[in-house]
């Protein structure tokens, strides 16, 4: 192949082009997220802490903490389902929660306002 040929233009360099040459979006193209759908703001951090599930108390670590609820790790090899309370002392953290996802030792939680009722 000589030197002075020009390869032809590959799909994925087209593409790469016009990717390159797109305008960002305005800040503007997202009015229509509400800010209530948005994800509440995570304070990462690595606190122990307990769930209490009755009158049994499982030891956890605090990985990340909101106002809306807390992702936890625990070290016990078991499935856990429904509501429970975190309690972690340092911070006078004590608060009803419902597990919202699990995987593996690592579980999601949605805090639950009191008085306020399941799925509303």
């Amino acid at each position: 192949m000589a030197k002075d040929k020009k390869p032809a233009d590959s799909p994925l360099s087209q593409r790469l082009k016009s990717i390159a040459e797109r305008k960002p979006l305005e800040a503007d193209a997202y009015e229509s997220v509400s800010q209530s759908s948005l994800r509440s703001s995570r304070a990462p951090t690595y606190k122990p802490a307990e769930i209490v599930i009755g009158a049994e108390r499982l030891a956890v670590v605090i990985k990340n903490v909101s106002s809306t609820g807390a992702k936890v790790e625990f070290f016990q090899n078991r499935d856990l389902s429904g509501r429970v309370r975190l309690v972690e002392a340092s911070t006078g953290l004590s608060e009803e929660a419902e597990i919202a996802w699990q995987k593996g030792g690592v579980i999601g939680l949605k805090f639950v306002k009191p008085g306020k009722k399941r799925g509303t």
